[in-house]
């Protein structure tokens, strides 16, 4: 499969360090606080739960699979990843480009990580603070939506959103550390997408267009557990809190 093709207005080394900047930083938070994992509740499948993102989707909507691959052997130690994919989707419509970063493992290392910190770091700016918002469609799901700017000479911006799952639908809480401390494994799923300019953060962002057609997809994926699995999900759904049972946010 053929890499993809960064959009001129946005320097081409930028949006790919937007994917491994995500893999450094993280490696750095999961170094930070793997000594957690073992206190954040009990094992669960993670070896099950790994696997099954080797099945996510290839082509859903107008959206088709360009590159993936999964995080080097190093990173995925540090992180203690249990599984990982890491690929670039393209609109056969709209031309956009969206990068996605999925994995999955202990809570703690998982829960850590900011993406507006590293972002910083490297040269690109956020416009305004991150924002909730919620996937309009199928599935009702909450992600941390941004848009950044680089601060070379073109300017090229980004749209970058991320939340996480523990088993009981996608949200972006406050304080993931606290929201997701009882849980024995956590994903986390995070997208970039190079702007034109002319996008809306609420209407036409490449990244809420993507999570649209992918979520269902993926959430079809992520439900083929095992029996570990399934006991697990069972547990923290029976008389808890799930996405759609949490207060709305209005972004």
């Amino acid at each position: 499969m053929a890499q993809t093709t960064v959009p001129h207005n946005l320097p081409r080394g930028s949006f790919k360090s937007g994917l491994l900047l995500w893999i450094g930083v993280t490696l750095a938070s999961g170094a930070a606080a793997g000594w957690l994992d073992n206190r954040w509740g009990r094992p669960a499948d993670l070896a099950a739960a790994g696997e099954n993102l080797s099945q996510t989707p290839e082509k859903f909507g107008d959206w088709v699979l360009e590159h993936s691959q999964s995080l080097d052997e190093d990173a995925a130690e540090l992180l203690q990843a249990s599984g990982s994919t890491l690929r670039n989707y393209r609109n056969q419509s709209t031309g956009d480009a969206v990068t996605v970063a999925l994995i999955v493992g202990p809570a703690g290392p998982m829960s850590v990580h900011h993406p507006e910190v590293c972002y910083s770091s490297r040269d690109f700016k956020t416009l305004a603070p991150a924002k909730r918002f919620h996937v309009v469609g199928a599935v009702d799901a909450e992600f941390w939506g941004m848009t950044l700017e680089h601060a070379g000479l073109d300017g090229g911006k980004l749209s970058v959103a991320y939340g996480w799952n523990d088993g009981r639908g996608w949200a972006a809480p406050q304080q993931p550390r606290i929201q997701f401390g009882g849980a024995p494994l956590l994903y986390k799923l995070q997208l970039a997408a190079p702007l034109s300019g002319n996008e809306r953060f609420d209407k036409s962002d490449p990244c809420r267009m993507f999570l649209r057609d992918f979520l269902p997809a993926l959430n079809a994926v992520l439900l083929r557990a095992s029996p570990a699995q399934n006991a697990l999900r069972s547990e923290l759904s029976g008389g808890g809190e799930t996405v759609a049972d949490r207060p709305r946010r209005e972004s």
